[in-house]
């Protein structure tokens, strides 16, 4: 069954050459997803092709300021901070190199336990 997938680029997050090249790998690998790249900008659906009958499933690397869906989810993600990044990854099981959070509070444990291996 034939679906779209947007691709949501903002100019100061991500380039849209950046996303067009990635849609067209998408429909290269799978034919049956018509994969756009297009800015996130408000779109008046009613002028656009037929094609965004199919069903839809759009993404943002960042949260959207104007798209509105025609239809189908919408995957935005929101931004996060290193520390949440990590203990999100951690939570996961994911292996992760030594971390902590430094805080003005805080006082790192410098006693040379932590090696590095290069």
């Amino acid at each position: 069954m034939a679906c779209n997938l947007l691709l949501i680029a903002q100019s100061d997050h991500v380039h849209l050459a950046d996303f067009q090249a990635l849609a067209s790998e998408i429909c290269d690998v799978a034919p049956d997803v018509h994969a756009y790249a297009i800015w996130d900008q408000s779109y008046d659906w009613e002028t656009i092709d037929s094609a965004l009958d199919r069903p839809s499933f759009s993404f943002c690397p960042v949260p959207v300021r104007a798209f509105k869906p025609w239809r189908g989810p919408l995957l935005q993600c929101r931004r996060l901070y290193k520390s949440e990044e990590y203990a999100a990854l951690q939570q996961a099981d994911v292996p992760l190199p030594c971390w902590g959070l430094l805080t003005p509070d805080s006082k790192p444990d410098l006693d040379g336990s932590v090696r590095m291996s290069w």
